[in-house]
């Protein structure tokens, strides 16, 4: 009778444990990449509810075909630049439509979204880029430098990485045509707001703590005996 009441206990500890949060991608799915109605890339995680995550490309010199599948290589194979995730993070939690249409040249960036493109392979490309020996400045790389320039304006000391690291996951994603890592490869930043009613608890943690709670147990009755 004991020994049931002390399974109950870890049971029920178990289930009230809080939950790790899980990145919905890993190393070794298979993602559908494609394009939403905003012409911005976005990769559907067969996750079990097929949810879409909207993601940028960092490699603006590499085109990879959307619809289409993909192989997940590695994720979070480098960090993503603090200044990078709050342009993510600023555009996809739509404080940034407190930027104003007039503000945006049209003719430079056509859609409004593209700015966000545009700042992110600033940071993460040209600006590398630029310290290259025989480096040449293309259209791209000045409507890059255009495009932070003018998120700049909305960056500041309260209204940076700092505001949205605790509810935002942000990382670089390597994806490949084939999983022999044949073809052609991108990396893309793929951000998702933390959601605390669809977290996933990491196994490896689970198991853990319930092997710790059943050797506590066992030795509770042992001591119980004496």
């Amino acid at each position: 009778m004991k020994r049931i009441k002390i399974l109950k206990v870890i049971a029920f500890i178990l289930l009230f444990t809080p939950q790790a949060w899980s990145f919905p991608v890993e190393a070794g799915d298979t993602i559908y990449l494609d394009v939403n109605s905003n012409s911005n890339s976005q990769i559907t995680v067969d996750n079990g509810n097929s949810k879409s995550y909207e993601v940028f490309c960092v490699e603006p010199h590499i085109t990879i075909i959307a619809e289409q599948y993909y192989y997940v290589n590695s994720v979070g194979n480098k960090e993503v630049s603090d200044k990078a995730k709050w342009v993510y993070a600023y555009y996809l939690s739509g404080d940034s439509d407190e930027i104003k249409d007039s503000e945006i040249d049209k003719s430079e960036f056509v859609k409004r979204n593209y700015i966000f493109a545009y700042a992110i392979w600033h940071l993460e490309s040209f600006i590398a880029e630029s310290q290259l020996p025989n480096f040449k400045p293309t259209k791209d790389t000045r409507r890059g430098k255009l495009a932070w320039e003018l998120l700049e304006n909305y960056y500041s000391d309260t209204n940076n990485w700092n505001k949205y690291k605790n509810d935002w996951d942000i990382r670089y994603v390597d994806l490949w045509e084939t999983p022999n890592l044949d073809g052609k490869s991108q990396n893309q930043i793929l951000g998702t707001k933390k959601d605390n009613t669809s977290e996933v608890p990491e196994p490896a943690s689970m198991a853990l703590l319930a092997s710790g709670l059943i050797c506590f147990a066992g030795k509770a009755r042992k001591l119980n005996k004496k």
